[in-house]
């Protein structure tokens, strides 16, 4: 713990210490969390997109739907994007087109290797190319494996 922590429970506390200064907010988690899982959501649902893009107010108001997520604007996206690794990974380039609309461009998710990677393909049920229900089996278990680490 820090000092000012201990001093919270101590004599030496100056009584015009503001209390507000002590205490701490989580809510920039939660709201990283929430865009996390937004941005999971769009890699795993771009399917053959190379890299696929998403407006960026489309992006705040999937990421405001969701709990964690109420006052998550701009500053938010774009503090993330500098704090924290997660998102820095999932997130390639925050851009303007040609119009002026902001874009947040969004790196694919990575191939899994392993005895995973074959969730629904041919050593998994069916044998042959994976059908819809497969796809979103497997999108499910890398996601599950993905949120892991």
């Amino acid at each position: 713990m820090r000092y000012k922590e201990f001093a919270l429970f101590e004599d030496d506390l100056d009584m015009g210490d503001d209390i507000s200064a002590h205490i701490e907010d989580d809510a920039d988690h939660e709201a990283d969390a929430a865009l996390i899982d937004t941005l999971r959501e769009i890699q795993f649902s771009a399917g053959d997109k190379k890299i696929p893009k998403i407006a960026v107010t489309a992006l705040m108001n999937l990421v405001k739907n969701k709990p964690g997520g109420e006052a998550f604007d701009l500053n938010a996206l774009e503090k993330a994007k500098s704090n924290n690794d997660t998102v820095k990974e999932m997130i390639k380039s925050i851009d303007d087109n040609e119009e002026g609309v902001k874009y947040v461009f969004i790196n694919p998710p990575e191939p899994i290797e392993g005895p995973e990677a074959d969730v629904g393909g041919p050593g998994g049920a069916g044998g042959g190319a994976p059908t819809a229900p497969e796809k979103t089996v497997s999108a499910m278990a890398n996601r599950a494996l993905s949120s892991r680490s």
